[in-house]
């Protein structure tokens, strides 16, 4: 199994089966994210995770006044989705959120307008970019092709 994040203060997630295909996605808060990654633990041994998945975070200079006052969720649950990978023996792999364009041309799957529920579709894509380029996916338009 494999498992992707855009962490946050909405940190979203998708698990992908070992072929590929999607198992399940959703989006949680920091305390739920807490709540997820140990029951994922806690079932690694039944169903062992391959990688974790998950986006970058940086901050820059013209945006670092934005995050004054912020209690940086995104570094909280980055550390939680590291310990994860670290708990379960799984490979980790950091993206930059440079590849989201990419990866929606690959699945042909976009974020809807409501930034809120945008959280999911994006781990979707990191995880479906990752499988792709590792051949254990389809891109859309190829497996439109085959059928």
């Amino acid at each position: 199994m494999y498992i992707a994040f855009d962490p946050g203060k909405m940190t979203g997630w998708a698990t992908f089966w070992n072929d590929g295909s999607v198992a399940n996605m959703g989006q949680v808060n920091i305390e739920q994210l807490i709540d997820y990654v140990e029951m994922l633990v806690s079932q690694n041994e039944i169903d062992p995770l391959k990688a974790v998945i998950y986006e970058d975070f940086i901050v820059f200079k013209h945006k670092a006044k934005f995050m004054t006052g912020s209690r940086m969720e995104t570094s909280q649950a980055i550390g939680i989705i590291k310990g994860l990978a670290r708990r379960t023996g799984a490979t980790l792999v950091m993206q930059g959120s440079d590849i989201k364009p990419v990866a929606q041309k690959f699945t042909q799957i976009f974020p809807p307008a409501d930034h809120a529920q945008s959280h999911q579709i994006d781990a979707f894509n990191h995880g479906a970019y990752y499988l792709i380029n590792k051949g254990i996916r389809k891109t859309a338009l190829e497996e439109e092709s085959a059928m």
